[in-house]
Parts: C-alpha cells; structure tokens; sequence
C-alpha cells in the first residue's frame, strides 16, 4: 500500500514538472517562431522531450531528498522560496505568449479589450475584500501552536509545521503582488492607447495582451483562495454528521426491536379483561423470554453477538 502510495505521489511530482515545463518551453519557442522559421511539430516535440527530462530530474531529486536526513542548502531555499519562483514562473509565461511581430486588433477592439481588463480588475479588488476577511482569518485558525516542554521529536514536529505554515502564509499573499503588477500594467497600457495614441503599435498590443493575461490568472487565484476555508468547512460539516454503514444498519436493527418490544407491550396493556397483577407478569414474562433469546456473552466471542441487558422495568 505504501509503495502505491509513493508511486502516485512521485508520478503527480513528475506530470507537474512536465507540464510546467512544457508550457515555459513551448512558449520559448512559440515566441521566437514569431521572429524565425520554426515548425510547429518540430516545436512540439522539442517542449516535450525537455519536459520528459524536467519530470525524471524532478522524481530523482524528490526521491534523493526524502531518504536524506539532512535537507541540502538548495532544498532548503527552494522550499522558503517556491512561491516566489512561482510567481515569475507565470508571469515570465505570460510576457512570452504575449509577444507577437504584428498588430492583430484596430484602435476600437484595443479599446474594448482594455476596458473588460479594467472591468476584470474591479471585480478583483471586490474578491479581494472578501478574500482578505476569510483568508487572514483561515490563517490564523491554522496557525501552529507552541508546546509547553515538548520533547525533541515535539519539536522537530514544531518547526516541520511553522515552515508549513510560512510556506502558504507567502504563497497566500502573494495575489497581492499579482494585483499590484496588474494595476501597473493597467496603467501603463491605458496610458499607450489614451495619451500616447499608439493602440495600433505592436508593442502596446503585447502589453495590452500580457495585461489580460495577468488579470483573468489574478482573480481566478483569488477565487480558488476563497473556496479553501469553505472547502474545510464543508468537510467539518460533513465529517461531524457522518454516518457509517454499519453504525446505520446497527441502528435499523435496534429500532426495529424497540418497536416490536413497544408494540407488545402495548398488546398486554390494552387487553381486556386482564387485570393489573396479569399484565405486570405477562410484561415480565415477555422480557424473561427476549433475554432468553440473546446470545450470551460466551456465545457473542465466537458467533459475533453483543451481550444485551433489558431493563424489566
């Protein structure tokens, strides 16, 4: 079981590498095909021939560094330091498939483009304010808490969480920076097509287009962000009101005794005729012959059986 588990993790490590890879590879040459002759398979396969080297390097290095003791000084930076490299990773992807050698959009699609960005980083700042209330407070919820005299493996525990916890505090607030390139670059767009009067120039059209990239990836992020405190409620939720199959079949079986106990004790107390003396005797007798049926707890060890105690009253 272990191994398969270990095989799963190893491979979703290699495909993120891969991908990753492929995309920042492709768009290398994707760009420079607009400037010279590349073909598009030739592309292609040159993408993913890196990539498949990216993803084998990748489950090398994961699998070297677990059966290590001691972290390398690289792992230890790229570990502190992967939302940042995150962060150029796509803004470098989207610069890259944003460059073109021509112009593609007139003055007036230039234009509309620019205001659904505008519109798009509005509607980014209106996530954010809701971003900002459920995150901080989602992070605080998660904020590892210091042991009173722990041992040495407490500690190491500890520390292990904290640099966790870092972790996702820095790849969490880092839409912050998105936004803030994001604005930059809005600014700087609107100022090349209304004061400049270059929407027809390549490069204000590159801008514009890395501009849109850069604002639909900002609030898609934002909104994921969101739906992570909801997710662990959601799972809160469903894991305090969960009920097995057993636990529902147990209790199916136990009601449906209950009931048939109630019905016949209904029976005797609603017969005619029978006087207060010959109904408490007849309930006694009832209860006498379901403990008789029970199993006792010699015959529960091996046939699987409960012992049961009825309360005579």
């Amino acid at each position: 079981m272990k191994k398969r588990k270990d095989i799963l993790i190893y491979s979703a490590i290699g495909l993120l590498a891969a991908i990753m890879t492929f995309y920042l590879i492709f768009s290398v040459v994707q760009c420079m095909r607009n400037f010279i002759e590349i073909e598009l398979k030739t592309a292609l396969l040159f993408a993913a021939c890196i990539a498949l080297l990216a993803a084998i390097l990748t489950i090398i290095y994961f699998c070297n560094r677990i059966h290590r003791i001691k972290e390398t000084r690289f792992g230890f930076w790229l570990s502190n330091n992967y939302p940042k490299l995150l962060l150029g990773y796509f803004i470098l992807v989207f610069a890259l498939m944003s460059i073109t050698n021509e112009a593609v959009w007139t003055a007036e699609e230039i234009n509309d483009v620019l205001t659904i960005e505008w519109t798009i980083y509005g509607l980014s700042l209106t996530v954010f304010l809701v971003w900002n209330v459920l995150i901080v407070e989602y992070l605080k919820k998660r904020k590892p808490v210091d042991l009173v005299n722990p041992d040495f493996v407490q500690k190491l525990q500890l520390m292990m969480d904290k640099r966790s916890y870092n972790q996702e505090v820095e790849s969490t607030f880092t839409h912050m920076v998105y936004l803030t390139i994001n604005l930059f670059m809005l600014l700087f767009s609107s100022s090349l097509v209304y004061f400049s009067h270059l929407p027809n120039e390549v490069l204000t059209q590159n801008i514009v287009r890395c501009t849109f990239f850069l604002s639909t990836n900002t609030i898609t992020m934002l909104f994921l962000d969101i739906l992570k405190p909801l997710k662990d409620d959601k799972k809160s939720l469903i894991e305090d009101n969960q009920v097995s199959k057993s636990e529902l079949d147990t209790a199916q079986v136990k009601a449906i005794i209950q009931m048939f106990i109630d019905a016949e004790i209904k029976r005797i107390n609603e017969t005619e005729g029978l006087s207060d003396e010959e109904k408490r005797r007849l309930t006694k007798e009832f209860f006498e012959s379901c403990k008789a049926a029970i199993p006792s707890k010699k015959d529960s060890n091996s046939d699987g059986y409960t012992e049961i105690n009825i309360d005579e009253g």
